[in-house]
């Protein structure tokens, strides 16, 4: 009876670990509307870009020509001095960049009217 009871508590336990590692890698390929993101250059330095639209294949991108010599402790998409360029990018491109979600902004009445149709 013991011995079940210490099984059970041992495959609930190995369970909930693979559910947490699961769970952490499919975050970090999330890519989520309104998300500022912000890359790590070879140099060290960091940019920034801004998820404006997805569907299933592309994602609209706004680049930022701001360059940051530290990761940034504060960033608002609105104080970013102007984007580089908005671009459609298939998902697995843009995560070759490695980005890291800074925060979730609201889009701005602007940014939620695409330039471009995504296809």
């Amino acid at each position: 009876m013991l011995k079940n009871k210490i099984i059970t508590g041992i495959v609930l336990i190995m369970g909930l670990v693979l559910c947490v590692g699961c769970s952490e890698k499919k975050k970090k390929n999330d890519i989520v509307v309104g998300g500022l993101y912000i890359m790590k250059s070879k140099d060290g330095s960091y940019r920034s870009a801004k998820i404006l639209n997805i569907d299933n294949v592309y994602i609209s991108v706004r680049f930022y020509s701001d360059i940051f010599k530290e990761r940034p402790v504060d960033l608002n998409s609105k104080n970013l001095s102007f984007h580089v360029f908005y671009h459609n990018v298939v998902k697995e491109s843009f995560l070759l960049y490695r980005p890291e979600l800074f925060k979730i902004e609201k889009l701005s009445k602007e940014e939620s009217e695409p330039f471009m149709p995504l296809e």
